[in-house]
């Protein structure tokens, strides 16, 4: 399974609708081998997302079962732009960007057990 971010904008101040989950669920197929949509409205520091010229944005969740990474990666854009347009509800909206969420707490940990490692065997820091 893939969790893949998709970032849209209403253009014109227009914001992203609380619903677009659920729309952009509607508007999948079977093939589409999608589990779960999540729509996150606000910036993690609080507030709306904004972007330049005050478009509204949101990231959209959308955990896809999928048999690569491209493939998903594939499968959640056109997932995304086919209920673009095919909602009325989501008309006026763009797909920024679609693609593989990294979770940052995995690889920093990664990292950290690494430069732990070379720590120990006074590797680190690099010369």
């Amino acid at each position: 399974m893939y969790l893949l971010h998709a970032t849209l904008a209403g253009q014109g101040g227009r914001a992203v609708p609380r619903d677009t989950a659920a729309l952009v669920a509607g508007s999948a197929r079977p093939e589409d081998r999608l589990e779960h949509v999540a729509l996150h409205l606000d910036d993690p520091r609080g507030g709306p997302r904004s972007g330049p010229g005050g478009d509204r944005r949101a990231v959209l969740g959308l955990f896809l079962i999928a048999d690569s990474l491209a493939e998903a990666e594939r499968t959640a854009t056109e997932l995304c732009l086919r209920a673009l347009e095919e909602c009325s509800e989501l008309r006026g909206l763009r797909l920024l960007s679609c693609g593989a969420a990294m979770p940052p707490a995995y690889y920093d940990g990664l990292l950290g057990a690494a430069r732990d490692e070379q720590v120990g065997r006074g590797l680190w820091p690099p010369a």
